[in-house]
């Protein structure tokens, strides 16, 4: 299903958020909801934990920490937003850095965190995204066809996805370009 950003910003008012989670879920008929994290965890803990108590239980929440934690900072903040029912942490670290996103992803299913890595918006060819699939990195591609080249590595990308069992969850950067795959 399709989500919304929208919702989560960091800096907006709780009642911003209030409406804005509203309008997403009631007008707009969204089911999936992400939230911006990486601005520390106690206003991290309080913005998710708003947006959860706003658009329930049933819905499904994913998290983004714009590339701004470290592999230890990701998994010790992901353990305690992970009370939250988070499907994806999208983003945690370097988005180049293969290693430390494995690292990541394999120390939360230590934990039984049960939440997946989704990254790939800034990879610009398929090898770096072949080191990922290898690596275990991620369990969610997300791909940006324009940061990828267009459509010849995109498909590169989403076969060997597909070879590996990843779902794809195209990143658009807000332009559209999502209709690409």
């Amino acid at each position: 299903p399709a989500y919304t950003t929208a919702v989560g910003w960091a800096g907006y008012s709780a009642e911003k958020v209030k409406e804005l989670c509203e309008h997403a879920k009631g007008e707009m008929g969204f089911t999936a909801f992400k939230v911006k994290v990486g601005t520390g965890l106690e206003k991290d803990t309080e913005r998710v934990k708003l947006v959860r108590d706003c658009v329930g239980d049933d819905a499904t929440l994913m998290v983004d920490a714009n590339q701004v934690w470290s592999v230890d900072e990701a998994v010790a903040n992901m353990k305690e937003l992970h009370k939250f029912d988070i499907t994806w942490i999208e983003e945690p670290t370097a988005p180049d850095d293969a290693w430390g996103h494995s690292v990541i992803a394999k120390k939360m299913n230590e934990l039984g965190l049960n939440i997946g890595v989704a990254t790939g918006e800034h990879m610009s060819n398929r090898i770096l995204h072949k080191q990922f699939m290898e690596l275990d990195s991620y369990k969610f591609v997300q791909t940006d066809p324009a940061r990828l080249g267009g459509l010849n590595e995109l498909l590169v990308v989403m076969l060997m996805a597909a070879k590996k069992e990843k779902p794809v969850c195209l990143h658009a950067g807000g332009v559209g370009l999502c209709e690409m795959g």
